[in-house]
């Protein structure tokens, strides 16, 4: 038990209720359409790897669909469907990738280093600031 007394995968499970179904929250037949054309496009631009830079491969799935590559708002939209939607926020990460940068989004222990980008306007986080 956590120091709340409530175990830390009931709090996950209350969190994961209390902000809505991945429908509800924009994550429905449109987006998988539009999710579908940025990894296509970023197959076409840079090849199967993650954008993150840490040269791991996305791993082909289907044919042309990579079965463990997420698209992911660099900056969080928090709800504002102009970010949503907008494809310089969006970046394909390998789902470990993915999954370890929105952990260190939401922790609640101070972030060491702020987003940053580079020259091409391309964002530069490195995956060892995601552990």
């Amino acid at each position: 038990m956590s120091s709340g007394g409530l175990s830390s995968s009931f709090k996950k499970r209350r969190a994961r209720d209390q902000r809505g179904s991945a429908a509800s929250r924009g994550y429905g037949a449109g987006w998988d359409k539009f999710r579908k054309a940025i990894i296509a496009d970023h197959i076409a631009e840079r090849g199967l790897v993650c954008a993150c830079g840490c040269g791991e491969p996305l791993r082909l799935g289907d044919p042309g669909h990579p079965d463990n590559a997420e698209v992911d708002h660099i900056v969080p939209h928090k709800g504002d469907q102009a970010m949503f939607w907008d494809r310089r926020n969006l970046w394909v990460l390998r789902k470990s990738c993915h999954s370890a940068k929105t952990n260190r989004e939401q922790s609640p222990a101070p972030k060491d280093e702020p987003l940053r980008f580079g020259a091409d306007g391309e964002p530069l986080m490195p995956p060892a600031h995601w552990r």
